[in-house]
């Protein structure tokens, strides 16, 4: 019994369409049925909105220019009290940033730690869709982030064939003390283990194209090459349902993909790790 045989008449979804979810969605929408449309939730915190969609774009949202006081900050750089910001009319499309406001419900200058990247423009106005977290993995100075490591896991998707359901990644030590990521993916149906593979060192190299940091430390020896890890199609799911049941408020148990506290990745993957700690 899937959703389409709940919900027959089922035209549009209103959810989650980037970030993460953006893997798993057109896997989503085949379970409604054919021809329902996804509509994208706002990018918006309980301290306050950042945009909203205003037509049928699967994932732009044209920025809430009156709703606060914007500053943004390229998204490879440090957030310090003394950043030069932009300001939303000098923004560029492609790029990302950290987003910075300010508003009369008495926040000042305040990091959301959400990533937004420009789309587009829309009679002057930036259309955004939310890229990721800030989180910044970095144990040899690749300084990695949630946005360029979901555009890499799409990018390794596409070339091979392959589905990622869900994914997260933690740094191991490896051979010599080398430091390697480990990547826990639930994909649909089976993966050979040459697709596998393939699909590792697809993702090696789309990574090193997201970010010059990764790209050099690899280059340098200071990282080694990615390893992946199956997952079943659930184990994500499960996951959730055992954060839910900690007591964790189920609006708040969201996707994280690094992982470096060893007893969440134990509880993701089933397998006990030495904790590496400092990222």
């Amino acid at each position: 019994i899937r959703p389409a045989h709940l919900w027959p008449r089922m035209r549009a979804l209103f959810c989650w369409t980037t970030g993460m979810a953006s893997l798993d969605l057109p896997r989503l929408r085949e379970e409604f049925g054919a021809g329902v449309a996804t509509l994208p939730a706002p990018v918006a915190a309980s301290e306050g909105p950042v945009g909203v969609a205003l037509d049928r774009h699967t994932s732009a949202y044209s920025l809430t220019v009156g709703a606060s006081l914007y500053e943004f900050l390229d998204a490879d750089e440090d957030l310090t009290p003394d950043a030069t910001t932009l300001t939303w009319d000098e923004l560029e499309e492609g790029r990302d940033y950290h987003v910075v406001f300010s508003h009369i419900g008495g926040l000042y200058r305040y990091a959301v730690g959400d990533v937004v990247r420009v789309v587009d423009r829309v009679a002057g106005v930036p259309r955004v869709s939310y890229a990721g977290r800030a989180t910044r993995s970095s144990v040899a100075g690749e300084r990695l982030r949630d946005a360029q490591v979901i555009r890499a896991l799409d990018e390794a998707g596409r070339s091979t064939g392959l589905d990622v359901r869900n994914a997260a990644c933690r740094a191991d030590d490896g051979d010599g003390g080398v430091p390697f990521y480990t990547f826990a993916l639930a994909g649909y149906g089976a993966w050979s283990a040459a697709e596998t593979e393939r699909f590792a060192a697809l993702l090696d190299t789309a990574i090193g194209r997201e970010s010059r940091d990764y790209r050099a430390a690899r280059a340098e020896g200071r990282l080694g090459a990615p390893t992946v890890r199956l997952l079943d199609e659930e184990a994500f799911l499960r996951d959730w349902h055992t954060a839910v049941a900690t007591g964790v408020r189920p609006t708040q148990v969201k996707d994280r993909l690094f992982r470096q506290d060893p007893a969440l990745w134990e509880r993701l993957t089933g397998t006990a790790v030495a904790g590496r700690e400092g990222q």
